[in-house]
């Protein structure tokens, strides 16, 4: 390769672009900017993430299980996860619903409101 190659090259300068926050955004933003971010305990977070669809309890029991077995930690009871469950819905983040089949089972919030709009996530 000769060195003239470089004399065919040039710089080009990225352009800069502003961000912007959308209507909606903002609406958003402001509706919740008052309000703390709650504090959850690491049992309460993991959880929240197991919730993802309606869950019974001993479903969501089965699930943390599966995930502390393997590490050689303590194994948590359907008790310890109801009351966690009835703590967690007090603060409005879980919602206790009862099925077409009779069973209680546990959703989060989030999905819950989806579900009603007509906006669920697959």
């Amino acid at each position: 390769m000769s060195p003239d190659y470089k004399k065919n090259l040039k710089h080009v300068e990225p352009e800069k672009k502003e961000v912007t926050t959308s209507e909606d955004d903002k609406q958003i933003l402001e509706k919740y900017s008052g309000k703390a971010e709650p504090t959850l305990s690491p049992e309460e977070k993991t959880i929240l993430e197991i919730i993802s669809k309606r869950k019974t309890v001993d479903m969501i029991t089965r699930e943390i299980n599966f995930a502390l077995k393997p590490l050689g930690k303590e194994l948590v009871t359907p008790e310890k996860v109801t009351r966690i469950l009835k703590d967690l819905e007090s603060r409005d983040l879980v919602k206790s619903v009862t099925g077409g089949d009779g069973n209680k089972y546990w959703v989060d919030t989030e999905y819950y409101r989806e579900k009603l709009l007509g906006t669920e996530k697959l």
